[in-house]
């Protein structure tokens, strides 16, 4: 169920913050999606979906021996490559939990979930939320302000770092709680690397017309890596406290790739601030 967690992260392990990238196993969809998929708007059934958001959220409480008090549902995004980021609050939180109390007496059942709106960025300081981004190549990324006790998880593709998502996020955070980049972690998750990230010339122009270096360019395919490191190194995050997993999503059977698979799932990268 998880390819990676905090836990076992020497960057994160020992911050009040825990983390977790899903594979694609010990769900029930079947199919193109089989079988631990998270993507809401890519064909899959609500009743799959229900199931693999309360056994990831199970999980992961566990994993981290959250107490039953605090466990929350988890909330999600829908996502659509924009550079848009909602910040989850008190009073944005409580709009929605009135929402699921009454969707939950028409449905007798807990929602285990919550979508946050359309974005593709959640900024918050509240703890104890489950806080989910999901990809099929993208890279999944969670940015922690050590300091201010802050996060946000953020969906960044291709278009999503051209139009600089993440230093906009950043800017967004420091904006709402004083966020400067010394204090600042980035762990980034799997998704599509150069080695099978093939692109066309016009991409290629428009790298270099956004100010990116060539060398982000390997023959024809592209390095989103480098693009985030040199965002990162704009912004000035320290090379020392960004994390990088090492999996290629299109390499990776255990996870869902859009090149590699067309119609597919999602994997996430859940955090929570503790």
């Amino acid at each position: 169920m998880f390819l990676y967690t905090s836990l076992q992260s020497s960057l994160f392990q020992k911050q009040n913050i825990c983390f977790a990238l899903t594979n694609r196993f010990d769900g029930a969809s079947t199919g193109a999606f089989n079988e631990l998929n998270l993507g809401h708007y890519v064909g899959d059934t609500l009743q799959n979906l229900t199931y693999n958001y309360r056994i990831v959220a199970t999980r992961f409480y566990d994993e981290f021996h959250i107490k039953q008090n605090h466990r929350k549902p988890i909330y999600y995004m829908e996502q659509f490559h924009s550079t848009c980021s909602i910040m989850l609050d008190n009073t944005l939180e409580s709009s929605f939990l009135l929402e699921q109390s009454l969707m939950a007496k028409e449905l007798k059942n807990k929602q285990d979930s919550v979508c946050v709106g359309r974005a593709d960025a959640i900024i918050t300081r509240l703890p104890y939320r489950i806080c989910l981004v999901v990809v099929a190549d993208c890279n999944p990324l969670l940015l922690y302000d050590t300091k201010h006790h802050a996060m946000a998880v953020i969906h960044a593709g291709r278009r999503g770092i051209f139009d600089r998502i993440l230093p906009q996020t950043f800017a967004k955070m420091t904006t709402l709680y004083g966020t400067k980049a010394e204090e600042c972690l980035l762990y980034v998750g799997a998704s599509i690397r150069s080695c099978c990230y093939e692109v066309g010339q016009e991409v290629r122009d428009e790298l270099l017309r956004l100010g990116f270096e060539s060398s982000a360019m390997k023959g024809n395919k592209l390095d989103l890596i480098h693009c985030i490191h040199a965002q990162c190194e704009n912004i000035g995050i320290k090379q020392e406290h960004i994390e990088i997993s090492p999996h290629c999503s299109c390499c990776n059977d255990n996870l869902y790739s859009y090149r590699r698979d067309g119609i597919t799932g999602r994997f996430g990268l859940l955090a929570m601030l503790v």
